[in-house]
Parts: C-alpha cells; structure tokens; sequence
C-alpha cells in the first residue's frame, strides 16, 4: 500500500472507515495490563521498551553502521514514548504528528511497510500510532541497504615537463566514511614522476578527491611522455571500479633539439690475400646509428684478377658499427704481376667521411713461363784481345739461371773451345768473354763463336753469335833465291796422264822433308790437278817458332809440282808455311814440316 499525504487528526477518536485497506483500531488489542490515564484512551501501563540501535530482535549488519541522524532521530522518538503516557489527548496527537514528520520527511524512509504504518498512524490518531510506533522503532533500529560507491577516473590534467599534472578520482554516491582508494602511477619517457601504488582518499560526504603529481624538468631534448593513473580493485569491498578505470595525461617536452653530428664513416682493409681469395674490407662508423646507415663505396681493382668494379652499397645496421665488405677474386694459370683491390667511401649525404679508402695487396700464385736466353756478339777483337758476348734472357728470371754455351773458333788464336756455364742473374743479362792468344805468326784472321744450348729452364732464341779476331802479324820477307846448286834445277817429273786435268781451282798441298844435318830439306809444293796456268806460291820458312825466310815458287801450267830446298842449320825444327797461293781452294794456312837428323 502506498504512503499518502500527511493528514492531521484534530481528535483521538476519529477513524477512518474499514474499507480503506488500513488496519483499524478496532484491530489493535491492547496488552494485557493496557489501562486506561484517565482521558479514556488506553495505553500500556509498561511503558515502551526504549528502541536500541543493536535491538537483538533485528541485529545490525556490522558494516552497515547508523549514521548520525538515524542516532538522534532514535533518541527523539524514545523520548517521546516515555511522555506519551502523561500527555493530554492534544499534546499527545501533537507531538506524534511531529515526530511522524520527522520520519517521512528523513532520506531512505521510504521502505514500503514503514510508509503503511506511517499511514495507518497518519488515519487512526496518535493511540494507534502507540501501537504501531514500536514497529517503526523496529524498522529504524533494523540495518539500511548500503550502497557500496563506484570509483571512477573523470579528470585528468597533463602539462610541461617541470609541472605538476592531476587526476580526479569520483566516487558514487559518496561515502558514509572516508573511502582509500588504491591507485597505480605508470609514466612514459624520463620526467621523475614517482610510479607505482598511491593512495587517493575520498573524504567522507565527498564525491571526488584530487591526486597531483610532480615532473621534473631538464635540458635534454627528448620526446613528449606521458602519465598513466590506474584505479585498482579493492579486496575488502568499500568500493567497486567503474568503467573509467584510468586516465592519462601527456607530459610535453620543452628543450629545443640538440643538433646531432652526422656520423664519420671510414674504411679499414684486411690481410692481402692470394688470387682466387676474397679481399676483405671493413666499413665502420664512429658510433652506432639509430636506423640502417647505407653507405656507397666504390671497387677499384690493379692487375686482372677478375674483380668486380664499380659502385655498390654497404649497409650498417643499426644498433651496430661495422659491416664487413668482401671482394671476390679469380685464380687463373696464368703468371702476371701481383696486384691488388681498393675500396674507397664516396661522400653521403647522411654521414661524413674519415679514412675514405683502404687497399687489399693481391699476389699471383702461377709459375712464370721459362725466359728466352738469346746470344749477342761484341765488336771484333785483335788476336790477343778477348771477344765479348751478351747473353739475355726475357723475362728477367726470378731466380738466377744456368745456361750452357759451346765456344767454337776459326784460326789458331789460342781460344778456349767447347763447352761452359753461363750464369743470367735475376737482372736479366750477363756479359762473358773469351780470351784469344797473340802470336807472332803471320797467319789469316779468323774468328770466336759463341753457340747457346738447350736447357730446362729457358727456351732458346737467338743461338749463336761470332766475334771477328783480326791478325795482328806482319807477313815473312821473301827468301831470296838460292843458288842452282841448293836448289834442285827439276822437279820429278810427274806422269800427268795419271792427274787429272782441273775443273776448277786445285788444292794446294806440301809434304814434309827428311834431311840430314848439313844437307838440304826439299818440300815439294804440289796441286791435285793438271791447271791450264801457272800457279804462283809463296811460302814462309820457320826455324823452330821464328820465321827465319821466305820465297816463291810457281807451278808451271801443265805441271802440278814445284820443290823448294832448304839448307839445314842449328835449329831442329823447320818449318814451311805457305803464305798465299794463287787460283787455288785454300790459298793459305798449309805446313809442312822438316826434321833434321845427325
């Protein structure tokens, strides 16, 4: 049954009619030792048991305490049961109108059985409201729902580094008591702001409390942070987290930017390396940039090791300061000079350059080829002097090398014949020469070779060279012709129809002589064929190693022999050399040989 508005009763006896839902007072029995004060109306003798805020008949819910008014509202009433009993009819209906006000005008009153007995007492007078008064101490003194507030995060306040920032903390419907909020503080970048748990305490009565945080302030440049503020949930109760559980606020920097040096990139090489090996470069950076630092370098190459060349990129990563660039080479058979690979930093627009290139040496490692030995001739010599020869090889050798020559001569000058060693140093050529003997005998000129042989180390080019050896002696004086009786006036007489006739030139020929000491050496001068002229001789004679004379003898046409005679004398040794003969094969160089026996 719902409340209705208040109405005053002017008289005690008045009631309403039965049909109006309300209990009467025609349903009300007094107690047993109810009497009446003399005015007619009834009333308990045993005044009503005072009402207590822990009546145990409805025991109160510990965390749900009486507050203050519902304190004084229970001491009111109380002492209104005790003077019940002594007032009129008037005071009495009076002061329960008073007190009826007081209950339906006060926050939470609404319960419906309260507003049935406050109508009931409202309609029948004060006696019923003796009656029913009781139960409304009851239903005073019985425990109020509680409703336990919502926290929410509604306002929150940021600003510049060095300034406080805030956060409002709301509870609904505020607290009976002092509510302690658990809080957590969470911040980005580096502002000193004190993290971690807080405690924001909402007063009592108080829907919000305020939390203020202090930044700090620097001169770093950095980037802008923030500050979190986290309502956490309460184990005991006292309150629930609404759906606003958080806040954050930005903190903002206020340091101009710092200007950042461009990083110094430079390059470093590794260990040389053998052809068909990598060269390995380094590229490094002073300090270790934020993001990938692509860095352009350019390949540079000496000798034909088949490098890559050109321009290509080497990327740093970040976080780190090197990255280590290889070069490929190829290995070949074939021997070259030793070579190497370059890698130098060209100019960037995000990094500067230190040490913009390095250098990688690369070697060969292949054979060179066997050099070519050849053979010059100096200029010609006097017999006497030596003749000097050049051997050469190309290309230098790496290593000395030995070559084999073979000396050959023309003439009796004494020269050293057959076979030497020849050493090329790494130079690449060597001199040598070979000695000729001076004598005194006139003799033709003749000459020195010089051949190269076949060899394991070297090939062959030029192979032979001559040196000319000129004759250094005057020719002997002519002997003057002996008398008819040294000399022998005929000639042997030769069968010519056994000689042939000449072709062409005839070889001229003496035979050695055998003649007793006193007597006369005859060497017979000869040709191999019948000549159609004379063939004119002249010869040297020679006493041991001096010539001593000379002379001529002719060959007349149609003979082939002419004789000359020598006298014996002192020396054991004589000697006929022809000179020069005409219209022969071999106009000179021809001995014959005398021997003088006792």
């Amino acid at each position: 049954e719902s409340a209705t508005a208040p109405t005053r009763h002017c008289c005690p006896n008045t009631r309403p009619s039965a049909d109006d839902g309300v209990p009467s007072a025609d349903d009300w029995e007094p107690p047993a030792d109810a009497a009446a004060d003399g005015d007619g109306v009834p009333r308990t003798d045993d005044p009503q048991q005072p009402l207590q805020p822990d009546n145990p008949q409805q025991p109160a819910d510990p965390q749900q305490p009486a507050d203050s008014e519902r304190g004084d509202l229970i001491a009111e009433v109380n002492a209104h049961i005790a003077d019940f009993s002594g007032r009129n009819h008037a005071n009495g209906v009076r002061d329960w109108n008073l007190i009826l006000d007081r209950l339906e005008g006060r926050t939470g009153m609404s319960d419906a059985d309260i507003a049935v007995w406050l109508a009931r007492s409202r309609r029948h007078g004060w006696q019923d409201g003796v009656t029913t008064l009781p139960k409304v101490q009851a239903a005073l003194a019985a425990p109020q729902p509680v409703s336990v507030p919502e926290v929410n995060v509604t306002g929150s306040v940021g600003g510049t580094e060095g300034s406080d920032v805030s956060f409002t903390v709301t509870a609904a419907p505020p607290p009976t008591a002092d509510l302690a909020v658990s809080t957590s503080v969470s911040a980005s970048g580096d502002y000193g702001v004190t993290t971690g748990a807080h405690t924001v305490t909402i007063p009592a009565g108080q829907a919000s409390a305020t939390l203020t945080l202090s930044t700090s302030d620097d001169s770093v440049d950095e980037p802008d942070g923030s500050v979190t503020l986290t309502v956490n949930s309460d184990s005991g109760g006292s309150y629930t987290v609404g759906s606003v559980s958080s806040g954050s606020v930005q903190v903002l920097d206020d340091d101009d930017p710092q200007q950042v040096a461009a990083p110094v990139v430079s390059v470093t090489a590794g260990a040389g390396v053998t052809e068909g090996d990598a060269a390995l470069f380094t590229v490094s950076v002073d300090a270790a940039p934020a993001a990938d630092l692509p860095v352009t370098v350019t390949v540079a190459a000496s000798g034909d090791f088949g490098v890559v060349t050109g321009s290509r990129t080497v990327t740093i990563a970040a976080g780190t300061t090197s990255k280590t660039l290889s070069v490929a080479t190829v290995g070949d058979s074939v021997d070259e000079a030793d070579g190497s690979v370059s890698v130098t930093v060209t100019d960037g627009a995000d990094y500067d350059v230190g040490t913009a290139s390095a250098t990688v040496a690369v070697a060969d490692d292949d054979d060179p080829p066997p050099p070519v030995v050849s053979i010059t001739a100096g200029a010609g010599v006097t017999e006497g002097g030596a003749a000097s020869f050049t051997l050469t090889a190309v290309p230098p050798p790496a290593s000395p090398v030995s070559v084999s020559v073979s000396v050959a001569a023309s003439g009796d000058f004494g020269a050293v014949t057959g076979s030497r060693t020849v050493t090329i140093p790494t130079g690449g050529s060597v001199s040598f020469t070979v000695a000729t003997v001076d004598d005194s005998f006139d003799e033709a000129d003749g000459s020195v070779s010089v051949t190269v042989a076949d060899g394991a180390d070297y090939d062959v080019g030029t192979a032979s060279a001559t040196v000319a050896v000129a004759d250094d002696d005057d020719p002997p004086p002519v002997e003057d012709v002996p008398e008819t009786d040294d000399i022998a006036d005929t000639d042997p007489v030769l069968d010519t129809d056994q000689v042939p006739a000449c072709t062409g030139k005839p070889t001229v020929s003496a035979a050695d002589a055998t003649a007793q000491r006193g007597d006369h050496l005859e060497f017979v001068i000869s040709i191999d064929c019948v000549h159609s002229s004379d063939i004119d001789v002249s010869y040297s004679i020679a006493h041991g190693y001096a010539y001593a004379d000379g002379g001529s003898v002719t060959i007349a046409s149609g003979d082939t022999t002419a004789t000359v005679r020598v006298p014996t004398v002192d020396a054991n040794d004589v000697g006929l050399y022809i000179v020069w003969a005409t219209e022969v094969t071999n106009p000179w160089g021809t001995w014959a040989y005398g021997t003088i026996t006792d």
